[in-house]
């Protein structure tokens, strides 16, 4: 028996890279979207494109969006955006934004 999704919560690092984490903030009231991905990444956190490079091509990922749509940038296209930002395959099975 195999999984058919997996869901993640994303927050947005200081330089714009996408990292999964539960809150916006970490250890000691920390924001992350003040810290670098590399800082985020050294302190646990995984990157969006690393849960892509793990999770096979055929199980739907479901994102959480833990900040505002506005952080992305100036696109109404959140999914191509999310895509680009994670450098991820748009032919794979759904990537679902929420």
């Amino acid at each position: 028996m195999g999984i058919n999704f997996t869901e993640s919560v994303i927050v947005r690092t200081v330089d714009n890279r996408l990292v999964l984490h539960h809150d916006t903030i970490i250890l000691d009231n920390t924001l992350i979207s003040a810290i670098s991905e590399k800082q985020a990444c050294s302190l646990g956190l995984t990157t969006l494109r690393e849960l892509f490079d793990i999770t096979p091509p055929t199980v739907s990922i479901i994102a959480e969006v833990k900040h505002k749509a506005k952080d992305f940038g100036n696109s109404t296209n959140s999914t191509a955006l999310l895509t680009q930002r994670s450098n991820v395959d748009e032919s794979r099975v759904p990537f679902v934004i929420s």
